[in-house]
């Protein structure tokens, strides 16, 4: 039935997020999956990198053929819910075209789509900092996924110098999910190991990405029980992973600091 949809729309309350409509419209009537629909586009959601845990209570609707899912939502949630509808990518074109008719006539083409361009990255960087993740592997999701949109980010006219900026924000990303995904696996591979195995001696596992380093370690334990052992594991991959993120989060607010004032003074504008 999902395959029959014809039309989807978002409709978000003008004072708050506590009211958010998302409806699909379908060629014939979805009333055979309305109590199962909340828990079924949040599942779609999280399969694409986007964790919307609201829309999971959210109150489902059936009307004719359209389905509407009814309840509050996230900033960061409703960011990532329009990412996946492609309305973002539309929108930044929209604004994009109506900014370049106006730096044109006021002669300042390159300073204000720089400007453009050092907001939009920022707006990327905010929804990874705002972002609560479910799980160590959906904030490697996240990341990799904003830093494939910064890397989509239009450069026409834009300040070389800004554009290496962008790039460098979108390789700490980027490093950052392959740090947190290689912490992931090898913490599998050795609770998989430890089924079965009264202990482990240890193992410790690095590496540079993007531009810092992350290394996770493992070992000194002697439990008798492969589910605690597995337990600490898990936890200490967690561990790992959230001082990885917070490394390139410090890295990139540095760079962000600094291009700022760079380019402000540069074009006597503030970014």
């Amino acid at each position: 039935l999902l395959a029959g949809v014809k039309g989807i729309s978002i409709i978000v309350g003008r004072r708050n997020l506590g009211e958010c409509i998302l409806a699909f419209e379908f060629g014939h009537s979805p009333e055979m999956i309305k109590s199962i629909s909340p828990k079924l586009v949040s599942e779609i959601l999280d399969r694409n990198g986007t964790a919307a845990p609201e829309v999971a209570t959210w109150s489902p609707k059936v009307e004719g053929n359209t389905l509407m899912l009814q309840g509050p939502i996230s900033e960061p949630s409703l960011d990532g819910v329009l990412s996946i509808l492609s309305l973002r990518g539309h929108a930044d074109g929209v604004a994009g075209s109506m900014n370049k008719e106006e730096d044109r006539s006021e002669g300042n083409l390159v300073a204000y789509t720089t400007k453009k361009y050092f907001d939009d990255v920022n707006r990327f960087i905010e929804r990874v900092r705002k972002y609560e993740a479910q799980t160590t592997g959906y904030r490697a999701k996240w990341n990799d996924q904003n830093a494939r949109h910064i890397e989509e980010l239009g450069t026409l006219n834009v300040d070389p110098e800004m554009v290496n900026y962008g790039s460098s924000v979108a390789s700490m990303l980027r490093g950052n999910a392959a740090a947190i995904t290689k912490g992931n696996v090898a913490a599998g591979q050795l609770q998989a190991a430890n089924q079965g195995n009264a202990g482990y001696g240890g193992e410790y596992y690095g590496g540079y990405y993007g531009g810092y380093s992350g290394y996770y370690g493992y070992g000194g334990y002697s439990y008798q029980n492969a589910g605690r052992q597995n337990t600490a594991i898990a936890a200490q991959q967690r561990m790992g992973a959230f001082g990885s993120y917070k490394q390139a989060q410090s890295a990139i607010d540095e760079l962000t600091a600094k291009t700022r004032r760079e380019m402000t003074a540069k074009y006597n504008i503030q970014f």
